[in-house]
């Protein structure tokens, strides 16, 4: 921090300013206030979460005071600590914690939906066939981490089948790695964009090519 700004934080401290408004005046996190407080010597008095605020809609209850993470999903930070769910809040502050290896399932999925009442609980497999069936499976362009479209597989596709390597054809897009784009033209991944089949023309052993 440097020190105009340390002693004019101090100065505003002093002078009563909240820490929602000096989270605002620096552009810092609510609970980062603190933080910085702390640092300095100053009294921090206890760390007090900013509140959960929602609408209803219909049954939901769609949050108004807390940004998706990085699951999608509403979350909130606690004396510094990693974000945690607040649906996961909400519904342990009704139900109870949640049972070691269990977790939770959504049955609006309205990511913004807060309400305990629309949870249920199973087990990871419970999560993955209620996903595979509802077709949310972060596949393709839906995987926030895709690097591929389906416009430059079938580019791929044709350079593979003019006689590039996995490696030229990575080397060429320049953001992928060759084992995306070998994954991507044998059909290990982008199945479903394709209707589920592999590519079977494009396929050729490494063995057989040494590429």
């Amino acid at each position: 921090m440097l020190q105009e700004v340390k002693e004019e934080f101090i100065q505003d401290c002093k002078s009563g300013m909240g820490p929602g408004e000096l989270a605002i005046k620096y552009g810092i996190f609510y609970d980062t206030v603190y933080v910085w407080k702390k640092k300095l010597g100053l009294n921090t008095g206890p760390l007090k979460p900013k509140e959960i605020t929602w609408v209803v809609k219909g049954d939901c209850w769609v949050c108004t005071s807390h940004k998706p993470g990085s699951t999608g999903y509403p979350s909130m930070r606690i004396n510094g600590k990693q974000n945690l769910s607040i649906l996961k809040l909400k519904y342990e502050e009704k139900h109870g914690k949640i049972p070691k290896g269990k977790c939770m399932l959504h049955k609006c999925d309205n990511r913004k939906c807060i309400n305990p009442d629309h949870v249920m609980i199973g087990s990871k497999g419970d999560n993955c066939r209620d996903r595979h069936v509802k077709k949310r499976d972060c596949h393709g362009v839906k995987s926030p981490q895709h690097k591929l479209n389906k416009d430059r597989i079938l580019f791929a596709r044709e350079l593979r089948e003019s006689g590039w390597y996995y490696s030229e054809i990575a080397y060429f897009f320049g953001d992928v790695s060759v084992s995306t784009v070998t994954d991507a033209l044998t059909g290990r991944s982008w199945m479903q964009t394709f209707g589920g089949e592999k590519n079977r023309r494009c396929y050729k052993s490494r063995e057989a090519t040494g590429d």
